[in-house]
């Protein structure tokens, strides 16, 4: 069984300490560092962890600073974004600026720990993207257009089974849940513009 690399970035002392204690009594996930928001790039680019854990107090755009420039750290990182905000506008803010989750602090120790374990890769460290075909690419370029699977379909010139099969593997090489998590993860990555 693979160990799950984590690091942590919070400019609280006690909760950096908090997590790091949460994260360590796992038999499968293990701390390989922490920083301030101000060392992260530095830090995280030369750990490469398998998922950062953003835990920022000072505000929500420090907050956002911080998701992108973890994302520009590393490519292969998976960025979970923890904040005290609830609603759906801050969830959507921190995915377009490169998070690949979002959680709210009143989701508890359950859903960071089951969320720190859906982030890495089924594919193994070092593949969190998959490259994508140029088929596929356009198939979720229209899909992050809201078209339907027959609208697709109808414009690429191949059938609607078709453009499920190129779904389902962009969803797989992806890691995403839905077309929404597909196209928010393609868009932070770069293999598609943002749409929003």
């Amino acid at each position: 069984m693979s160990v799950i690399r984590t690091f942590i970035v919070s400019d609280h002392a006690l909760l950096s300490d908090a997590l790091s204690a949460l994260l360590q009594g796992q038999h499968d996930i293990v701390v390989v560092g922490r920083s301030q928001a101000a060392g992260l790039a530095g830090s995280v680019a030369a750990i490469q962890p398998d998922v950062v854990v953003l835990a920022l107090v000072g505000g929500q755009a420090a907050a956002l600073r911080a998701v992108r420039a973890a994302r520009c750290a590393s490519s292969r990182a998976a960025v979970l974004a923890v904040e005290p905000c609830r609603n759906g506008a801050a969830r959507g803010k921190f995915l377009a600026a490169g998070a690949h989750y979002f959680l709210p602090w009143s989701a508890g120790k359950g859903a960071l720990l089951r969320t720190v374990r859906e982030a890495v890769p089924a594919a193994g460290p070092g593949s969190w993207y998959d490259v994508l075909t140029e088929r596929e690419l356009q198939v979720l370029r229209a899909a992050a257009e809201s078209w339907t699977n027959q609208q697709i379909a109808t414009a690429l010139g191949i059938t609607v089974g078709t453009v499920k099969r190129h779904l389902y593997s962009v969803f797989r090489k992806l890691q995403a849940s839905s077309r929404l998590d597909a196209v928010v993860k393609a868009a932070s990555a770069g293999l598609i513009d943002h749409v929003w």
